[in-house]
């Protein structure tokens, strides 16, 4: 991906009434998987658990085996069963690049099957398309779209006496006021260290994607770097919200599921998530309990926020899938409106290709449909980076900050040491 991009207005409101059947695929290989188990590899067992039911329910004599990897195991699970061949029949992938398990990564050793013939792959948008393609193959199905922001407990937040907060120093004001109820505005389980990106995230949307839709092009030639740029700026407030007690105490030790249960329980008021992530927090919270989400400023101007959003949950077949015909299957249902509906329901998420008329919009996710309607919307930054090892680096630099081992300029040089290396292969 040459520049941040925005999803499109149709990906993102694709709710228009269809009929409720399954989409492409190979004909052939469709109608010969009539029995058997196929094997599914996601990362959140409740995304699918309605789409496994509906699909058994519609082939009785087809089986789905799921298997959910440890939070925030699946890249390296599934990547090294891809690479010895044990992988499942249809996994959970990434768009475009940087992670394990993103499209452009899996494709440079053959380990997915083309699915450029498959009849859902009309309904892409050009976005979307080159997000799941490389060389003009498309290798994966976008499901849903989502988008990052922070995901707040409404009775915790009214509870330490604060607003949504809509500049930078608003931010830290939530902070000081959760703190001095003995609580903390934000929770963070660092010890899955991928939770950690979703900070400079939402904080590098505002300061350098949105304002300069050409920064990833320009970075990738050369002519600019983190340390350059608005990252700079954002790294420095992460600092800043670490030293002033933004986060619980001991975030390099909490673990995705534990900082989910303190947002859910009021002992943080929010998390910075991906809106998929509602379901969970819904899931642990007691009765009665409701959720929003703001965007995360970085200025001390509203206006200047942008919000990160895009492809959600997407999936794929395994080039050595042991049961292709019914991995084939499988995934015709995922990608048909009535698949896409059940995972959207589930995930409180958007879809990215055409859904059955019961989905419904959440209010978590609207605040991610106004920005992208406004033109507020980028990409999150490590689709474009050369390959995996630059967000393994910026992970690490991010645990180090939370650790007080490492200053907002020495996980810019680690972020560009990393980046001017892997840029050169």
């Amino acid at each position: 991906m040459s520049k941040a991009r925005t999803v499109s207005v149709a990906a993102l409101l694709a709710v228009v009434p269809v009929a409720l059947t399954a989409c492409g695929g190979s004909d052939s290989a469709s109608t010969s998987a009539t029995e058997g188990t196929v094997t599914l590899v996601t990362d959140t067992k409740a995304d699918v658990e309605p789409l496994i039911a509906a699909f058994e329910k519609k082939y009785p004599k087809i089986k789905v085996k799921l298997t959910v990897p440890a939070a925030g195991a699946i890249m390296t699970t599934v990547r090294t069963q891809l690479s010895a061949g044990t992988a499942p029949d249809v996994i959970r992938v990434w768009p475009a690049g940087g992670n394990p398990l993103s499209i452009k990564e899996l494709t440079k050793q053959n380990l997915l099957k083309d699915l450029s013939s498959d009849s859902w792959t009309t309904g892409l948008t050009d976005a979307d398309k080159t997000a799941m393609s490389i060389d003009g193959k498309v290798y994966g199905a976008p499901v849903t779209v989502t988008g990052i922001g922070a995901l707040y407990n409404q009775q915790a937040l009214a509870a330490v006496g604060a607003t949504e907060p809509q500049t930078f120093s608003d931010v830290l004001a939530l902070c000081a006021k959760a703190k001095a109820k003995g609580k903390s505005a934000f929770s963070i389980g660092a010890k899955d260290s991928w939770t950690t990106q979703m900070v400079p995230y939402a904080l590098t949307s505002t300061l350098v994607y949105g304002p300069d839709p050409d920064f990833s092009a320009k970075q990738a030639k050369g002519t600019t770097t983190f340390a350059d740029s608005g990252w700079k700026k954002g790294l420095t407030e992460f600092q800043t919200m670490v030293k002033e007690g933004c986060f619980q105490k001991s975030p390099n030790g909490t673990s995705y599921d534990e900082s989910m249960n303190r947002v859910s329980k009021g002992d943080s008021v929010a998390v910075l998530m991906a809106t998929n992530a509602e379901a969970a927090l819904k899931q642990k919270a007691a009765s009665g309990t409701t959720f929003g989400l703001f965007p995360l400023p970085a200025t001390d101007n509203a206006a200047d926020t942008y919000q990160v959003g895009g492809i959600g949950s997407a999936y794929a077949i395994n080039a050595k899938a042991k049961h292709p015909a019914l991995a084939q299957k499988l995934l015709d249902f995922i990608s048909s409106p009535q698949g896409v509906a059940l995972i959207a329901t589930a995930t409180g998420s958007g879809p990215a290709l055409p859904a059955a008329s019961s989905y419904h919009v959440t209010d978590v996710l609207k605040p991610i449909l106004a920005a992208q309607k406004d033109g507020k919307l980028t990409a999150a930054p490590d689709q474009a980076w050369p390959d995996a090892t630059v967000q393994a680096a910026h992970l690490t630099a991010l645990q180090q900050v939370l650790g007080g081992q490492l200053d907002a300029g020495g996980a810019l040089k680690k972020l560009d040491d990393a980046y001017a290396k892997a840029n050169k292969k």
